[in-house]
């Protein structure tokens, strides 16, 4: 079972449900057949966020790492 950031990002289609249609977008993602989608940034989990004095720490993840081994220096 997943948790947190590793669960928003296995979260594909960003509905809150980790279901086949994410796990079908992760193994096209992976065999070339679609390309990756953009990143996502997330407040300890949460695809919402204010910005004010209670958020702490932003993190950006790329959708469908759900073992977050994607870093945002891939980029450069």
């Amino acid at each position: 079972m997943l948790s947190g950031l590793n669960e928003v990002a296995a979260d594909n289609n960003g509905n809150s449900a980790i279901d086949s249609d994410d796990l079908m977008a992760s193994l096209r993602q992976i065999v070339g057949l679609d390309t990756v989608p953009s990143a996502r940034i997330v407040d300890v989990g949460s695809t919402q966020f204010y910005f004010d004095s209670a958020v702490t720490e932003l993190y950006v993840i790329a959708l469908g790492d759900a073992d977050l081994s994607w870093r945002p220096t891939d980029l450069i």
